[in-house]
């Protein structure tokens, strides 16, 4: 009884200095991120780890004693509502000044492959979020600054809209380690 207790209670030991070194490599990422200096190698992150261990909480923490102006997603929203969102964000800053885009729980934004392919056009590609599909259906459901946005990155001869995002840094919080491309290609290549 005692040896197992101790066991225990060893355990929870390692568990809470476990949890101390991620917290503090964690608040040590973020502040490199927030760091605008030209040196600065880390220009999106991604934050993976099991619910409840303080994700959200750690980056917002971070990103409030920064004194960085951010904009908070929840990732419950969809690739298109993300592409609204950022095309009024973006409407409203025709300096494109730099801005931080916190996309908390982004598992519903890179459901999908399609989604991931867009997000990755997003941050290193072309660094433009571009929607394709005819807006027709959808204009009159959006608000006037929201169609007024949506038309301002649209062009006569291409359906939906594409806006810009080389200004952005995305800081995702998410569940689930999302695969990397070799990964992807392997997986591909064993069928």
């Amino acid at each position: 009884m005692i040896k197992t207790k101790r066991r225990i209670q060893g355990t929870q030991q390692e568990a809470l200095e476990k949890g101390k070194k991620y917290r503090k490599r964690l608040t040590s990422v973020i502040s490199k991120i927030c760091d605008s200096s030209p040196v600065n190698n880390y220009q999106h992150l991604y934050v993976y780890g099991p619910a409840g261990i303080g994700k959200t909480f750690l980056v917002k923490k971070q990103l409030d004693e920064s004194g960085i102006n951010y904009n908070l997603v929840t990732g419950a929203n969809s690739i298109f509502t993300l592409g609204v969102y950022l095309a009024v964000l973006q409407f409203a800053n025709p300096d494109r000044d730099k801005r931080y885009i916190f996309v908390d729980d982004c598992d519903e934004i890179l459901k999908s492959e399609s989604n991931c392919n867009i997000m990755k056009n997003v941050l290193y590609g072309q660094k433009k979020f571009v929607y394709e599909k005819s807006m027709n259906s959808l204009l009159p459901a959006l608000t006037e600054v929201q169609r007024s946005a949506i038309l301002s990155f649209s062009s006569d001869d291409k359906m939906g809209y594409s806006v810009p995002t080389d200004n952005l840094v995305f800081i995702f919080t998410s569940n689930f380690k999302l695969a990397c491309d070799d990964e992807v290609q392997e997986a591909r290549e064993k069928g």
